[in-house]
């Protein structure tokens, strides 16, 4: 993007629904240099692959090589724990009829905001589907927008705790 497009390779925002809305905040989370800005639309608490009672084993196994360690690399509450972060902000929206996605916005929202994240959460009406995310888009992808915009190059910085 950089190299084709021109663009300056800081103060990106990034815009994901459910993994990748994990995705989202876990990159800017890892990547605060790069990334000042995210929009977790129905996400997880933590990277993981799907439900049940052995999810937290194969996840273990199957996306991290049961690695521990890269795991805890992964996990937003281990990195919102470890750091604190100048000049992000982001976005927790979620489905009044998502049960999975308001347990994990009620966790993370609290840490985001206690490792220094401008961050907010926001309730509508819905379900975990695409259509939920069609109804909130406009708005949350605008304030991502306007905000990147915003942003001075470099601006988000990451710190020890």
């Amino acid at each position: 993007v950089t190299a084709e497009f021109g663009a300056r390779p800081q103060g990106w925002g990034l815009f994901g629904y459910s993994e990748g809305g994990t995705c989202a905040l876990t990159l800017t989370l890892r990547h605060p240099q790069l990334f000042s800005t995210f929009v977790d639309i129905g996400g997880d608490q933590t990277p993981n692959l799907g439900t049940g009672h052995a999810r937290d084993l194969i996840t273990l196994r199957d996306l991290f090589g049961n690695d521990a360690a890269d795991r805890a690399a992964q996990d937003p509450l281990t990195l919102l724990a470890q750091h604190h972060y100048d000049g992000v902000a982001g976005r927790f929206v979620v489905a009044s009829a998502d049960p999975p996605a308001r347990r994990s916005a009620s966790v993370l929202l609290p840490a985001a905001q206690a490792a220094g994240i401008d961050a907010v959460r926001i309730d509508s009406a819905g379900h975990h589907s695409f259509a939920f995310v069609s109804s909130v888009a406009p708005a949350t992808f605008g304030w991502l927008a306007d905000r990147v915009a915003a942003t001075p190059t470099g601006s988000a910085r990451v710190g020890p705790r």
